[in-house]
Parts: structure tokens; sequence; C-alpha cells
């Protein structure tokens, strides 16, 4: 319902001519990691589901803002695995929006993809899969 909801608000957004971050249209289905220079995100673990890929910065902000236009929901909260090709630069994924909150960082010199966030361990017994809300390089 959420989701649906959500996709509404943006095309109403659209229509009312305010800004709303839209998906690439790369972002249908993403196969294997990306290429070198981008930032990629899945809805399912191992790369699978609807996908998006960054430009040159791998900054998204909010997700709630990133509507997969194809499936008609929107980024906030769907995210389950990654992969950051970036040769100089790290991601940080942030629990809350505008970058507040539990966050961590991958890459460079690190990981370089998560299969699965179900593995990505954030506190507790609580993983990072469907957790994440904002997207900055750092």
């Amino acid at each position: 319902m959420y989701k649906k909801v959500a996709a509404f608000v943006a095309a109403l957004a659209v229509a009312s001519g305010i800004a709303v971050a839209v998906a690439p249209a790369s972002s249908a289905a993403i196969v294997g990691p990306c290429e070198r220079g981008v930032h990629c995100f899945w809805e399912h673990a191992n790369w699978g589901g609807a996908g998006v890929k960054s430009g040159s910065n791998g900054a998204y902000g909010e997700l709630k803002y990133l509507y997969q236009p194809v499936s008609g929901w929107i980024w906030h909260d769907e995210i389950s695995s990654v992969h950051n090709s970036f040769r100089s630069t790290s991601v940080a994924y942030f629990e809350d929006e505008l970058g507040y909150g539990r966050k961590f960082i991958y890459g460079p010199t690190g990981a370089h993809y998560y299969l699965q966030l179900a593995n990505v361990g954030l506190s507790g017994s609580e993983v990072w899969n469907d957790r994440i809300d904002s997207i900055y390089p750092q």
C-alpha cells in the first residue's frame, strides 16, 4: 500500500511541476555487478529484481524521492544488495533520511559489494536489508 501511495504522490508532484528524482532509464534489471565508475543497488539479494545505476558520484540523497516507474514504487527501505565500482569514492548508507541515523560505509578499500544485506549487521540481531533511506558519497 505504501508503495502505491508513494507512486501516486510522485506522479502528482510531477504533474504539479514539483521536482522529484526519477530512476534513470537504465534502472530496469541490472545484471551482475556494475561497470567501473558507478554505484548500483537492487531490490533483492544477489543483484536480483529491479536495480538502479548511479551517475558518476553515487549520491541519491533521500530514497523516498527515487521512483521506480516500471514497478510503481519507491526505493525507500527496499535495497537488498549493492555494488560500488568507484575506485576512489566510498559510499555511505544511512538508516534515516537526509544522511542521519546509523550508517555503514563501504569501498574503495574494503568490500565493493554485498550480495545480501541480510548478512550485514546493524546492531544486535538487526541487519541492513530493506533499511536504507539515504545514500551519499563519502
